[in-house]
């Protein structure tokens, strides 16, 4: 090999070397890169970023906690809420007897991502009712559970009916927790349909031929149309209730007209009106909030929980917002009323039927009652 052609292979070897020394080179920064720790500013989550806990009651099978959830969706029977009597706690019930015990149960739900040491759950039991209460009844138990990320845990308590509290009851349950902070909208109203902390079960069944007995919470000025519509069958098994197998299910045609709604006590501020085949209720105070002061609050709650819920900052409007929210709800109302259950039901047979209703001037769906009437004795 001459001296000229040995050169060149020199070079090109020394070239060859170079290039591959520096692939190794820039591997090594990679892999090291990849595998090294990362820097501790590199792993923090985003400066928004605030770990929170979630905590929710079921009102319907999907509900996932979202509030406020769309009109049409009935929320007076939550899949978390039970009564069952002490001896068989698989046998569901809301007719209370005197002297018996009873297990009353929630379960309690956290889509949050902290620890929740001790939420807190209460009972109210109260006379089936449609609306939303702004001064609870007695509480009748309150009971703490531990509850995880993205979990649930069941809480539940034992209740011996005294002589005052027994007959159709409606279950009410409300948790909060104090640490980490996650409570309820207001202290002084249960409404589900606004709050994830709320949930009712109102589901009675009772015998035709009896008189059912239920309370409307109101404001002293209102117009509110109450809707009642029989049950398909189908909807009635969804409900889990038990019935006897011998008893046949009917459909209650005509339900509505065939209500005659009474107060139980006379009320000169209240104008009942059957319209479209549904009774509407006309309340009149001068002395209270009017319709519009209603209607202009309402609006304002709505669109401030639909900010929230898209994550828009804005806590001190709210917080303005909901103070005369709370204000005008402390003014609300109940008045009891009564109708006699004679559906010509045939003997050996069962119907149902929803009392839902609705808020005229806020456009609000302000509560429901489901009702199974059952005929298992002789024609009524």
């Amino acid at each position: 090999m001459s001296l000229k052609n040995q050169k060149i292979v020199e070079e090109f070897i020394v070239k060859t070397l170079q290039k591959k020394d520096e692939q190794q080179k820039k591997s090594k920064e990679i892999l090291d890169k990849l595998f090294s720790e990362q820097p501790i500013e590199e792993r923090k989550p985003p400066k928004d970023f605030k770990d929170s806990s979630f905590l929710y009651i079921r009102s319907f099978n999907s509900d996932t906690g979202l509030r406020p959830f769309s009109s049409g969706i009935y929320y007076g029977d939550s899949p978390d809420l039970q009564i069952s009597p002490i001896n068989n706690e698989f046998t569901f019930t809301t007719e209370l007897k005197t002297g018996q015990t009873y297990k009353l149960k929630c379960m309690v739900r956290n889509r949050g991502d902290v620890n929740v040491p001790s939420a807190k759950v209460e009972f109210f039991l109260i006379t089936p009712s449609v609306g939303y209460f702004a001064r609870p009844v007695d509480i009748i138990g309150v009971v703490d559970t531990w509850v995880s990320p993205y979990s649930s845990s069941e809480t539940s308590i034992s209740y011996t009916v005294p002589a005052n509290k027994v007959g159709h009851k409606c279950l009410f349950a409300r948790i909060f927790s104090f640490s980490p902070l996650d409570v309820p909208l207001d202290d002084n109203i249960l409404n589900p349909t606004m709050d994830r902390h709320v949930a009712q079960k109102n589901l009675n069944i009772i015998s035709q031929g009896t008189t059912f007995i239920f309370n409307l919470v109101h404001f002293p000025n209102a117009d509110v149309l109450l809707n009642i519509s029989p049950i398909l069958p189908p909807e009635i098994l969804k409900l889990g209730i038990t019935l006897d197998p011998n008893l046949e299910p009917v459909v209650l045609e005509g339900i509505s007209e065939r209500i005659i709604l009474q107060p139980i006590e006379k009320n000169k501020k209240l104008e009942i009106v059957d319209k479209e085949n549904n009774k509407f209720l006309m309340f009149r105070d001068k002395s209270e909030f009017s319709t519009e002061i209603q209607k202009e609050i309402f609006t304002k709650v709505m669109k401030s929980l639909k900010q929230i819920q898209k994550g828009e900052k804005g806590e001190k409007l709210f917080k303005e917002v909901l103070k005369k929210f709370r204000l005008i709800n402390t003014s609300k109302e109940t008045t009891g009323f009564q109708f006699d259950t004679k559906f010509g039901l045939p003997v050996n047979a069962y119907g149902g039927f929803n009392i839902t209703a609705l808020d005229q001037n806020t456009n609000e769906e302000i509560g429901g009652i489901t009702v199974i009437v059952v005929n298992d004795g002789e024609r009524r």
